[in-house]
């Protein structure tokens, strides 16, 4: 049993994947009368845009009134900030009671961390009794730790690009499958923006379900959506999409949920989700961005294309990435690209990248060297390396 927070947050975080498949998480939580069922929720997936669509949708629902659970990752702070409740983090104190809790249960079934912080959720969340729980999918969807939800109100597919192929498989039609797997009998299902054979893969998994498509206005800086326009928080131009995305679950929520949707606008026209195209800086301009694959960084790269200066690009990746490939997406796109590294088990070591940047063994030093050299700088790569610099700039 844990006496503090620090030694229960190392226990989990150290207990890497158990390869033992999702039945024996489902055991355990049927043992204790799957929490998980116990509220409504909303389950996302996709390669791209999941975080930025569940805070859209905690926000405006929060705003209107509702008691609003989140469940997102890899963290960005802390490991607390992965579970919260109207944006705020699952208390230490909580998250410590929970683990002492379970802990035999913990141990008998061998239960990997993302198990654990799942199984805590679904319990802190039935014990809060939230009114809603918007919860993201880690990795992949069919044998993803959340993939327990019996009964999700809707289910929503953002987006299907490249990644984690070594498991959800080398196609984008596999890769689809895997996402597919979180859809549920009764659910409605959200797809967003997706290649036309990627669709048709959804489209025979959902043949059952009630099928929307993510239809918008795009207009100026922001998009129209049923006859109202909602401007864009900055200039994320992918952040349109998971506008749209967000406002398309409103519209399903609003079945089950008293919205007010006049109140809308302004609450998602003034959100900002941590590490997604976040200013952090303004002079000289500092962008940070968690993109960390091809889907991701092409996307990034359209929305710093319609800036009049080139930025630095400041890029630390993943030793499961193909991060040369990535990296020469910028080729042409900005004015200099800077590799570095940071102090974390999967990173890539600068000396795994071609030789035809500047590299710096020190994130620190390649920060300080972008930030006296350049006016216009972006931060990118990994989510974990976000996580990391963001301490830089934001105390």
């Amino acid at each position: 049993m844990f006496t503090n927070i620090d030694d229960a947050l190392n226990y989990v975080m150290n207990r890497t994947n158990r390869n033992k498949g999702l039945d024996n998480f489902k055991e355990v939580m049927h043992l204790l009368n799957d929490p998980q069922d116990h509220f409504k929720s909303v389950h996302i997936a996709g390669t791209n845009g999941k975080g930025s669509c569940t805070h859209f949708i905690q926000k405006m629902m929060s705003a209107c009134g509702y008691k609003v659970g989140t469940y997102t990752s890899p963290f960005l702070v802390s490991h607390l900030d992965r579970i919260r409740i109207d944006d705020k983090w699952i208390d230490a104190t909580d998250f410590l009671y929970y683990v002492n809790k379970y802990y035999d249960l913990i141990e008998k079934y061998d239960l990997s961390m993302f198990e654990i912080d799942t199984l805590i959720m679904s319990e802190y969340f039935k014990d809060q009794q939230v009114d809603l729980a918007v919860i993201e999918v880690g990795l992949g969807g069919r044998l993803d730790s959340t993939n327990i939800l019996s009964y999700p109100l809707i289910d929503m597919i953002v987006s299907i690009g490249f990644d984690h192929m070594d498991r959800l498989g080398d196609t984008l039609e596999k890769i689809a499958i895997e996402k597919c797997g979180i859809i549920k009998k009764d659910a409605t299902v959200i797809v967003g923006r997706v290649d036309a054979n990627v669709l048709k893969v959804i489209e025979e998994r959902a043949k059952d379900n009630e099928l929307i498509y993510n239809n918008y206005l795009d207009k100026g800086n922001g998009i129209v959506f049923d006859g109202v326009y909602y401007d864009l928080n900055g200039k994320a131009l992918y952040q349109k999409h998971n506008m749209g995305m967000a406002l398309n679950a409103m519209k399903v929520l609003s079945r089950y949920y008293e919205i007010d949707f006049k109140i809308l606008k302004d609450v998602l026209e003034n959100c900002i989700w941590e590490g997604r195209f976040e200013k952090v800086c303004d002079d000289p301009l500092v962008i940070l961005d968690g993109a960390h694959n091809s889907h991701g960084m092409k996307a990034l790269i359209e929305t710093i294309d319609n800036y009049d200066e080139e930025f630095c690009l400041v890029f630390a990746g993943l030793k499961d990435k193909n991060v040369n490939e990535l990296v020469k997406l910028f080729n042409g796109h900005v004015k200099k690209i800077i590799i570095t590294q940071f102090d974390y088990y999967r990173c890539l070591n600068i000396d795994g990248y071609d030789d035809d940047y500047l590299k710096f063994e020190d994130y620190h030093e390649a920060v300080e060297y972008a930030l006296s050299n350049y006016d216009h700088i972006l931060i990118c790569g990994s989510l974990y390396f976000i996580s990391e610099v963001r301490k830089v700039f934001v105390k």
